[in-house]
């Protein structure tokens, strides 16, 4: 049962995708062990600002929203 685990989840020798080898290149780099013994790694962020697509208007608005909640009630 063991050595059909293994097989089933061993990683193919698969050609990966620009994204795939660039998320793996990042990702080599940017991990760290800390001395607690938790491991930090950065986020992987994007140069493009077209990253949010049609998403920018949606959350624009939804801050501005909140926003003029926020000067409505000072509590929060």
């Amino acid at each position: 049962m063991m050595e059909r685990f293994w097989t089933i989840e061993e990683m193919n020798n698969q050609v990966l995708t620009k994204e795939e080898r660039a998320c793996e290149k990042h990702f080599e780099l940017n991990t760290r062990r800390l001395e607690t013994g938790r491991y930090e790694v950065k986020l992987p962020l994007s140069d493009s600002p077209d990253i949010l697509g049609y998403s920018y208007h949606t959350a624009r608005a939804k801050f501005l929203a909140l926003e003029q909640r926020l000067l409505k009630q000072p509590q929060l």
